[in-house]
C-alpha cells in the first residue's frame, strides 16, 4: 500500500459531492492502516511490558547480589578479627614458653 498521509489524498469532487467508489476505497485504506498501526502499537506494548519485567527481575537479582557482598565483607571481617584474636593468643603462650627456663631438677639419690 502506498504510503499517504491524509492530507496528500483528494477526494474527487462529482456533481452531487465526493465520488462514492473513490471516498469508500479510501476510508477502506485508513480502516486498513488503523488496524495495521493498532496490533502494531500493542505488540510494542506487549513487548515494552515484557521488557520492563525483565528489568524488574534483573533489579532483584542486583540487590541480591549487593546484599550477599555485603554479608560476605561482614562475614571475612568477623573472621579476621577472630583469627587476629587466635593469633595474639597464641603468639603470648609462645612467649611466654619460650621466656620460662625450666630447670631439669634431678631428686636426690635415696641411700
Amino acid at each position: 500500500m502506498a504510503k499517504a498521509s491524509e492530507s496528500q489524498f483528494e477526494l474527487p469532487v462529482r456533481f452531487r459531492g465526493y465520488d462514492r467508489e473513490a471516498t469508500d476505497a479510501f476510508f477502506a485504506r485508513l480502516k486498513e492502516r488503523y488496524t495495521s498501526l493498532t496490533r502494531e502499537r500493542d505488540g510494542l506494548q506487549q513487548r515494552v511490558d515484557e521488557l520492563e519485567s525483565e528489568i524488574e527481575e534483573h533489579r532483584e537479582r542486583t540487590k541480591a547480589v549487593g546484599d550477599a557482598l555485603v554479608t560476605a565483607q561482614q562475614i571475612a571481617a568477623e573472621l579476621n578479627a577472630k583469627m587476629r584474636v587466635v593469633t595474639s593468643g597464641s603468639r603470648k603462650v609462645g612467649s611466654v614458653a619460650s621466656s620460662t627456663k625450666f630447670a631439669m631438677v634431678t631428686p636426690p639419690a635415696r641411700s
